[in-house]
């Protein structure tokens, strides 16, 4: 009797009344392969990964003998919903939950493996990406696959290269860090936002293009719920002007769609309680160093204030608003790695301890400036100068460009010749 199985192999199996048909049957598949328990026939992917693409492996069973009547059948399995995600792991190692979307999308539903399969291949010849970076890409939004090429995906590439003036590199690394912009609509969304961005935030084209190349998902957050609202918060808040306003998102564009009621308002506000500043103190602070918003206040600022009032010696939060007013980046500033050695650095400068907190009291920002790359150099080339080492040089040492510190060196030996 021959009956056919649901994965569409054929099992054969004898009765006493066909034992003339077995023993033919026997024999001629014993011509063509080695005997023995059993076997399989299964397609196997070729060196591209297309699945579309066939060859024909023998793998021994212990169970029963199975041959392979058609590629056709295991085609059909693939092309159902549960196919295709079996597929999309295999292929590129997506995970199950990540494929939750998969099972909604109705063009997914529409799709044969055949047509995904094109679809990636396009994708990667598109944006030039090596097999990892395919992967990653789908694992992050499987569902790019079900967007067409010639009518989604490549119209919207081809938008954000011209009004963004990108090169096909910053489009990868756009896409790439953001690929659920490939499902919002050119007109009705992405156009708007970067509207948005240069006529209400004053940013020219070349500042809008390093916006949204520095923070791809400004893209993803609804214009009106989200971006006009907090731009209206910081205006409101901090009384910015339009100006004002547009340089603050500059140096931090994630305000457009922090949260403001679970971090960016709590930091504010603790901020100023923190110090005792006034709200003129406290808007300075936050203009000067908008990151401030974000910082965590248990694990980083006061931690950081802590250090400075007891290393600095400051005695009330008077002066150290001062000094932060003066160097708010400081509170960004790892202690162990930054503050700490700086401090000493200084100490060991200008050999006097009280000089050079000081020193720092008068000019804070010295703190955060880099020891290896800027302030040793050039102590050490100012020794050698034989530059008289005072709380003057140091400032000069920590805040001069290179052309202007080297000037000063030269200027320095000429004089004593």
């Amino acid at each position: 009797r021959l009956t056919d199985n649901r994965y569409g192999f054929v099992t054969l199996i004898a009765r006493p009344t066909m034992w003339t048909a077995f023993i033919f049957l026997t024999s001629l598949f014993t011509c063509i392969f080695p005997f023995g328990n059993g076997f399989h026939i299964f397609r196997k992917k070729s060196s591209h990964r297309c699945i579309s693409k066939y060859t024909i492996e023998v793998v021994q069973s212990s169970k029963t003998t199975l041959v392979s009547s058609s590629k056709s059948n295991d085609a059909e399995e693939i092309d159902s919903i549960s196919g295709i995600r079996q597929w999309l792991i295999e292929r590129f190692g997506c995970t199950e939950h990540q494929l939750d979307c998969v099972i909604q999308d109705k063009q997914y539903q529409k799709d044969d493996y055949s047509k995904l399969e094109s679809r990636a291949i396009w994708l990667q010849e598109r944006l030039c990406l090596n097999d990892n970076e395919l992967n990653k890409l789908i694992q992050r939004s499987p569902i790019i696959l079900a967007r067409k090429p010639d009518t989604n995906l490549e119209p919207k590439f081809a938008y954000l290269q011209k009004r963004l003036d990108l090169n096909d590199f910053k489009l990868k690394s756009i896409i790439q860090r953001n690929p659920g912009l490939l499902g919002y609509s050119i007109e009705e969304n992405i156009q708007p936002k970067l509207s948005y961005l240069q006529e209400r935030l004053l940013f020219n084209e070349t500042q809008v293009a390093k916006i949204i190349t520095k923070q791809p998902t400004i893209l993803n957050i609804n214009l009106e719920e989200k971006l006009e609202q907090n731009v209206a918060w910081l205006q409101q808040r901090l009384d910015l002007s339009s100006a004002e306003e547009s340089r603050i998102i500059w140096k931090m564009p994630q305000l457009l769609y922090l949260s403001i009621s679970n971090s960016v308002e709590p930091n504010l506000d603790w901020l100023q309680n923190r110090l005792e500043s006034s709200h003129l103190q406290t808007r300075r602070i936050v203009m000067r160093f908008p990151q401030i918003l974000v910082l965590s206040i248990e694990d980083k600022m006061e931690t950081t204030l802590q250090w400075l009032q007891h290393r600095l010696q400051l005695e009330n939060n008077t002066d150290l608003a001062n000094v932060i007013e003066k160097a708010p980046s400081l509170l960004g500033c790892n202690i162990g790695t930054n503050l700490e050695p700086t401090l000493d650095f200084c100490i060991e400068a200008l050999g006097d301890e009280q000089e050079a907190i000081q020193a720092i009291k008068n000019f804070p920002p010295i703190l955060s400036y880099s020891l290896e790359k800027r302030l040793k150099p050039r102590l050490k080339e100012a020794k050698k100068a034989g530059m008289v080492i005072d709380t003057d040089c140091l400032n000069r040492m920590a805040t001069r460009t290179k052309p202007a510190w080297d000037k000063s060196i030269t200027l320095y030996k000429a004089k004593q010749r």
